[in-house]
């Protein structure tokens, strides 16, 4: 009985602690896009290649081009992508004052950190350039969400009935193919979605969520082939 109890108490706890930790990881995960883009640019930038990288109103306007091309979702992909983008700029460099130039009634102390900082200006560019990129990306690929979720509910309803096969057919179990599919499935995920993100030129966006969709919508359907047969 006492043992049920905790088992009760333990199951009520992960219930109330779950939304939390998926914040978090959402939270930290964000955080460490926008900081790996940043090192990215930083990185370009430090090794003398600043003509590799496309001038940034150039660069705006071909994602938020493509922005203009992903399907509406919960609104208009473009206007979302503008929104987001905002979003970063004034909280991450605005507001901090990264953005903020110092008038000429400032003063002496202001006016040397102020010229300090113009010092940079062309590295913060860049950084701002890359943030609101990775925005404007991560509104594309919540307009794909649809198709996605599709291809996963088709993918895993097709992998349920192969199961079911597999179970009244004496087919082999193999707990192997089950664990490595949800692997390389986390993998191709996570290793994509931040080469999606990171990589600071052309890149046609549609392209890459329709390959990452289909490797990882194959992979689930053979997780769910290869679930156990008796549960």
């Amino acid at each position: 009985m006492a043992g049920d109890v905790a088992s009760i108490d333990i199951g009520i706890t992960k219930a109330i602690t779950a939304p939390f930790k998926i914040l978090s990881f959402l939270v930290i995960g964000f955080f460490v896009i926008l900081v790996g883009r940043m090192a990215i640019d930083m990185w370009i930038l430090a090794d003398g290649s600043q003509d590799v990288l496309e001038p940034p109103t150039a660069d705006i306007a071909r994602e938020l081009e493509r922005a203009s091309a992903a399907p509406a979702f919960m609104g208009s992909t473009h206007d979302r992508a503008i929104a987001w983008a905002n979003f970063i700029t004034e909280w991450f460099y605005r507001k901090p004052g990264l953005l903020k130039n110092a008038g000429p009634d400032a003063a002496p102390t202001e006016q040397a950190v102020r010229r300090g900082v113009r010092a940079v200006d062309f590295a913060i560019g860049r950084a701002l350039t890359g943030s609101q990129v990775i925005s404007i990306r991560a509104a594309v690929v919540v307009a794909y969400l649809p198709w996605i979720g599709f291809l996963y509910l088709l993918a895993i309803l097709d992998g349920v009935v192969e199961r079911a096969r597999r179970k009244y057919g004496g087919g082999r179990e193999s707990s192997t193919i089950y664990h490595r599919a949800k692997y390389f499935q986390v993998n191709i995920f996570t290793v994509s979605g931040a080469a999606f993100l990171w990589w600071p030129s052309d890149l046609d966006s549609s392209n890459i969520i329709m390959l990452t969709t289909f490797g990882c919508a194959f992979l689930a359907r053979l997780q769910a082939k290869y679930y156990k047969k008796y549960v």
